[in-house]
């Protein structure tokens, strides 16, 4: 774009917004979340016109319901998003909902100065299809990381421990 012009507005069928993706296998739907443990599949429609959901489906990691995933990304046919007040990045099959996997960053807050505080977390991925690199940032981080997916040493169990959200968000409004 040129310039910052307003060319138009939107609404979604969600009563929040929180991740916006591509649907990998429908070029002319989107996917989106709010504060539930759905993806939501919209259709985009004209300028001004309400999004049609689609369809939904529901994100679990084997029978627990994933909730708070925020910030969206289509990668490798996958959808990924951050989990809120985690350094994980959960990764989702959009076909079933089922977590294929886990993404554990857990300390890379710590590599950035000045610290960010609460608050200022993560909520960043970008995926660069042509060089197949991802990259992560934050709320006022003043860092983008591009990170390499490695095997870990974790077992399951571990990484769900540090990774599975909370089943409430209070300080957010949602119980």
């Amino acid at each position: 774009a040129e310039t910052l012009e307003r060319l138009g507005a939107f609404a979604t069928p969600l009563s929040d917004g929180w991740g916006l993706t591509t649907d990998p296998d429908d070029a002319s739907a989107l996917i989106v979340t709010d504060a539930s443990d759905a993806l939501t599949f919209v259709e985009i429609g004209e300028a001004g016109a309400e999004w049609r959901e689609i369809k939904k489906v529901t994100v679990r990691d084997g029978e627990r319901k994933i909730r708070f995933a925020n910030e969206l990304e289509t990668v490798r046919g996958e959808v990924w998003g951050n989990v809120i007040e985690t350094e994980c990045i959960v990764r989702v099959d959009p076909k079933t909902g089922n977590v294929l996997g886990w993404i554990d960053l857990t300390g890379i807050k710590k590599k950035i100065e000045p610290a960010p505080r609460r608050g200022d977390v993560m909520n960043g991925i970008a995926y660069d299809e042509a060089g197949d690199r991802v990259f992560v940032t934050g709320k006022k981080w003043s860092a983008l990381f591009e990170v390499t997916v490695v095997p870990s040493d974790a077992s399951l169990e571990e990484t769900r421990e540090r990774c599975w959200p909370a089943e409430t968000l209070p300080q957010y409004g949602y119980p």
